[in-house]
């Protein structure tokens, strides 16, 4: 069980960075 949250926990970390950096990217393309 505390695989799974630390797997979970890593994962939360990089969907966050995908989240920055879409949002930066989107805010390019749309003014």
């Amino acid at each position: 069980m505390a695989n799974g949250i630390g797997f979970f926990e890593k994962y939360l970390s990089v969907w966050v960075f995908f989240c920055i950096v879409f949002g930066i990217l989107l805010g390019n393309f749309i003014p």
